[in-house]
C-alpha cells in the first residue's frame, strides 16, 4: 500500500450519503465504503434523504443519488410528509439547496441512453454517473474519482 498523503487522509475521512430505493444496494455500498475508511450514511428514498441532510450535523462530502427511486408504497400525505417520494431528478435540486458544497454522483440501473429518453440526459452529462449493478471495484474507483475532482463537479 502506498504512502498516505494529506489528500488520501482527507478521502479516508469522507462522509458519503447513499440514496437508493433498494436497501441491498445501500447495504453493499455502505459496507464497501466503510471498509475503505469512509463514513457511509444510507437513505431509502427522497423523504429519508431530505431528513438525513437536515439532521446530519457534519459535512457530507458526497451524495450518491439513484435517479429512479421507486417507492415501496406511495405516501402523499403532505401533512406528515413534506417531501413525498420523488425520483432523483426532482430530488437533486432540493439536495443542492440543502448541501450546496457537496459533490454529487448519480447512479441508475438504467443506461445513460435510457435515462436520456426519460428526460434525464442533461443530468448524466452534467454530473458523474455510475451504472448499476455496483461492484466494489467500480464503486471505489468512481468514489475516489469524484472526491478527488475539483469542486463543483457539474
Amino acid at each position: 500500500m502506498g504512502e498516505l498523503t494529506s489528500d488520501s487522509v482527507a478521502e479516508l475521512r469522507s462522509t458519503i450519503l447513499i440514496i437508493d430505493d433498494d436497501p441491498l444496494t445501500i447495504a453493499l455500498a455502505t459496507k464497501v465504503l466503510s471498509q475503505a475508511g469512509h463514513t457511509a450514511l444510507g437513505a431509502v428514498g427522497s423523504s429519508e434523504a431530505v431528513e438525513m441532510c437536515d439532521r446530519h450535523p457534519g459535512k457530507i462530502d458526497l451524495i450518491m443519488l439513484d435517479l429512479v427511486l421507486y417507492p415501496p408504497s406511495v405516501h402523499l400525505d403532505s401533512h406528515n410528509n413534506v417531501t413525498p417520494r420523488i425520483h432523483g431528478d426532482k430530488l437533486l435540486p432540493i439536495l443542492r439547496l440543502k448541501r450546496p458544497l457537496t459533490r454529487i454522483l448519480l447512479m441508475s440501473a438504467m443506461s445513460q441512453w435510457t435515462l436520456g429518453g426519460r428526460g434525464m440526459g442533461h443530468l448524466v452529462r452534467q454530473y458523474p454517473f455510475l451504472q448499476k449493478p455496483l461492484t466494489a471495484e467500480t464503486l471505489l474507483q468512481k468514489t475516489r474519482e469524484v472526491l478527488g475532482s475539483p469542486f463543483p463537479n457539474r
